[in-house]
């Protein structure tokens, strides 16, 4: 097998993905949030659900964007992504680690700013060591390919952590922003989360691409793993 590394570009682009992202996602946890809040199994449920479905619909666009500059990414042209489905379960699976640690490190009296650090910084290093297992073991990975080409998207140990120790600081900055529908009801409530959502993610996104840019000698790197 033929190992290569790629640098992951968090372009301005990035900014409207995770507007996108949390614009979808926030909404959704505000207004179920009445139902599961008392049950940490529904919340982490939840959680799993809103950010599958919501990264699934994500991922339809973005594909197409991915498939047109494939050469530019990959070194040639792609006309396949296999394992969308696995991306959902993944950020699905995040999502509700991510759940889970906030709802213990609030009983413990934590801010806002230092649970959405932990959370994120857990969450993110979790799913990825269970992507990387999965890759290792059953070859459940992310594939890209043409008729000739097909290329496994694996991740190592130390971008991991730099990926755990970025989303740590995305997530510092966007769970106070979008927990401001918290004392709304009703209709404020949903029109608060959507625009959280949008200022949360439009900044978090800002961090990430500034951070990255800041640190431009130090890049996150994923392996391209070609098999045939």
């Amino acid at each position: 097998m033929i190992k290569n590394e790629v640098n992951v570009n968090f372009s301005w682009t990035t900014i409207l993905f995770f507007i996108g992202l949390e614009t979808l996602t926030v909404p959704l946890v505000a207004l179920s949030n009445n139902i599961v809040i008392h049950n940490i199994i529904f919340m982490a449920v939840m959680g799993f659900l809103v950010a599958f479905i919501c990264i699934l619909i994500i991922l339809q666009i973005v594909k197409k964007i991915i498939l047109a500059s494939s050469i530019k990414v990959f070194g040639f042209q792609a006309t396949k992504i296999n394992g969308v489905w696995l991306i959902g379960v993944l950020a699905g699976i995040l999502e509700m680690i991510m759940f889970i640690v906030q709802d213990i490190f609030f009983k413990f009296g934590w801010d806002d700013y230092r649970v959405g650090f932990i959370s994120a910084f857990c969450s993110v290093g979790v799913t990825l060591i269970i992507y990387k297992l999965g890759v290792f073991f059953w070859n459940l990975a992310i594939k890209v390919s043409d008729e000739n080409t097909t290329l496994i998207l694996d991740v190592s140990v130390s971008n991991i952590i730099k990926l755990s120790v970025l989303f740590g600081f995305y997530e510092f900055i966007v769970c106070p922003i979008t927990g401001w529908w918290i004392p709304y009801q009703d209709t404020q409530r949903l029109m608060m989360a959507i625009f959280s959502g949008i200022v949360g993610g439009g900044i978090g996104g800002l961090l990430v691409v500034a951070l990255t840019r800041i640190f431009e000698n130090y890049p996150v790197k994923f392996i391209l793993v070609k098999v045939n």
